[in-house]
């Protein structure tokens, strides 16, 4: 009796072991076996026999396998379980073809099972200098589970002779040689591991024949196959080249002005306009420097005073209902002085003081916007409707459509925002440069570039967290906001009575930075002397020629009554804690000045490896 329990015991032992190890080891593929026909045309029909033990843990209702669908293009042919046809269906993305086989209503119990896959490829051959070749990833390095056995069975054409093959084993990258080759005839050849392939290892292999068995394509065929594996690259290109076109075409009918120019001498601000006005029109977009002048002009029309301890700028109000204050300098008084009478331009009043601008800004906009130049915005429509089909396109080319148009919306948003940044920092660090500001280029460097290093971050993230999106599409639709950007731009002109101001601006100019001293004492002017240089001193600061005003101007005091008055110059309009030279005062004003408010305006918180060649992919259950 004793015997026989022993007996029992050890036959069980000896039955039972592989239940034991697929309990013990959890869910995993027993046979990976392909066979690969390789057709004249270069195309090849794969059936791949995959054995699985399922266990209920990924598979629950059947197996997944993926295939990658860059530059390659599956026909799907045939789907069995056990041996007959299975229910199955298919999810497309940018980078894969992801086959799920089973019924969702269906719960696989614990057991073995065996999936077949059959599927054809076109233009699957790589045709090298003196060789053709099929390098193909045979299993995958993407699977769930570990393989204990894969083979591959590859069959050539006719009158093709296997020259050399290869084959690699692992990870990805990696040349591992687990494998055993076996040669059945001239055209026939197999490959079978001879250890188990871990999650993310699998079987690469490379056969060679000689050239002329398989006719390449035509460079027809091979422009069709590129456009047919890559649509959607190529249909974003199309449109990309349609709105460029297109802008051009409106640029070239609405936007363009360039023509002969006669630029008349003027010894007055045309029409009487601001300083901020003349630079607004001229520029035809608003800047700190222009609130600059602004501040200026408050300045010297008794509106304000403007106060210098030791670098530290302030503006105090003396008079906020100046007759002799602009419509836009107005707004900025109230805007600046809301409820104080005093502020300093430090960060603290960063609120108080983008809030000024951006009254003189809106002021300036709804007075001459439209009446002197305009940014025919209604051309821009059609390009703007094309980047959106644009986006939707893409977007419907993915299984996730809400999820990609999301992903592309936040990715332009950002893109934008970077675009925009970039060329605040360059503009703030092209300022700090000629007005030798280092406050302004420290703020530049530290809010514009760290702003776009953060930006650059999460669009990374975004794209590394969203791989489904193919790597050329992010250029492309970064250029496609370029595009928009630029001719946003550039569609921007004078209308006709605008032409006519800007050169009476440019005229203006020409007067501040060519007018000598004996000139300006015949002129017929209604104030002379310093009274004259301060009148005029916003309109230089205002068109750039701060400099050569200054010069002029160190000629114009030499007539003062006193040399004390030649020697420094202090306005009533102005406090500083030293006074400053004649030729200097526009210089160090304007430096000083414009650093401060930019500073404080904007302060703000080769070779063969495994997982090379084509096919590949991988799967899992579900």
């Amino acid at each position: 009796m004793r015997w026989r329990l022993l007996f029992f015991f050890f036959s069980c032992l000896i039955i039972c072991p592989p239940l034991f190890a697929f309990e013990d080891q959890g869910e995993k593929i027993l046979n990976f076996d392909s066979t690969i026909v390789v057709n004249k045309d270069a195309s090849i029909d794969i059936t791949e026999i995959i054995s699985v033990y399922a266990a209920q843990i990924k598979i629950i209702h059947g197996i997944v396998r993926r295939l990658p669908t860059r530059n390659t293009h599956y026909q799907l042919q045939q789907v069995l379980f056990n041996n007959t046809p299975s229910a199955y269906h298919t999810e497309h993305s940018y980078s894969q073809l992801a086959i799920y086989i089973g019924n969702a209503d269906v719960v696989l119990p614990p057991g073995i099972y065996v999936y077949t896959i059959s599927y054809h490829v076109n233009h699957a051959i790589n045709f090298l200098q003196d060789t053709d070749e099929l390098y193909w990833n045979i299993t995958g390095n993407e699977w769930d589970f570990p393989i204990l056995k894969a083979s591959v069975d590859i069959q050539l054409p006719e009158g093709a002779k296997i020259l050399n093959y290869a084959a690699y084993t692992g990870a990805t990258g990696e040349k591992g040689q687990n494998f055993y080759a076996r040669a059945a005839a001239n055209n026939e050849i197999s490959f079978t591991t001879t250890a188990p392939l871990m999650p993310g290892e699998g079987l690469t292999i490379a056969v060679a024949w000689p050239k002329g068995v398989i006719q390449p394509p035509t460079m027809w065929q091979q422009v069709k196959m590129n456009f047919q594996e890559n649509k959607v690259e190529y249909i974003l290109l199309e449109i990309i080249g349609l709105i460029f076109f297109y802008y051009l075409a409106m640029w070239s009918w609405h936007g363009r002005h360039w023509r002969r120019r006669i630029i008349p001498l003027l010894f007055e601000p045309p029409l009487q306009l601001s300083p901020a006005a003349l630079r607004y029109i001229k520029h035809m977009r608003p800047d700190i420097k222009m609130f600059t002048a602004a501040i200026v002009d408050m300045a010297v029309k008794g509106a304000l005073v403007i106060q210098n301890n030791d670098g530290v700028f302030s503006l105090e109000e003396k008079n906020k209902q100046s007759p002799q204050l602009a419509a836009e300098e107005k707004s900025g008084m109230e805007a600046l002085f809301l409820g104080n009478s005093s502020m300093t331009l430090e960060a603290k009043n960063a609120k108080e003081i983008r809030r000024a601008r951006l009254a003189v800004n809106t002021s300036l906009k709804n007075a001459y916007k439209n009446v002197y130049f305009t940014d025919n915005s209604r051309y821009l429509i059609p390009g703007l409707l094309l980047t959106v089909f644009a986006y939707i396109l893409v977007a419907l080319s993915s299984d996730h459509f809400i999820l990609t148009l999301f992903t592309l919306t936040m990715i332009t948003i950002l893109g934008a925002l970077v675009v925009n940044r970039g060329i605040k920092a360059c503009t703030d660090i092209g300022n700090a440069y000629e007005i030798f500001s280092f406050s302004l280029l420290k703020s530049a460097l530290t809010s514009s570039i760290g702003f776009i290093a953060i930006a650059i971050i999460c669009i990374s993230m975004i794209i590394t967290d969203f791989p489904s999106l193919p790597f050329l599409l992010i250029p492309l639709l970064f250029l496609l906001m370029v595009l928009n950007f630029i001719f946003y731009q550039l569609l921007q002109v004078p209308t006709a009575e605008g032409f006519k101001l800007i050169d009476q601006i440019e005229g203006f100019k020409l007067f501040l930075q060519t007018a000598t001293t004996y000139r300006l004492n015949q002129l017929n002017l209604p104030q002379k002397g310093p009274m004259l240089f301060e009148a005029y001193l916003p309109y230089a600061i205002a068109l750039d020629v701060e400099n050569a005003w200054g010069e002029k101007f160190n000629h114009l005091v030499q007539e003062a009554e006193t040399e004390t008055t030649y020697r420094y110059y202090s306005p009533v309009w102005y406090r500083g804690t030293s006074p400053c030279h004649p030729t200097a005062f526009p210089v160090v004003l304007n430096s000083s000045l414009t650093g401060a408010i930019s500073t404080s305006s904007s302060a703000s918180s080769g070779g063969g490896a495994s997982g090379g060649g084509g096919g590949g992919g991988g799967g899992g259950g579900w």
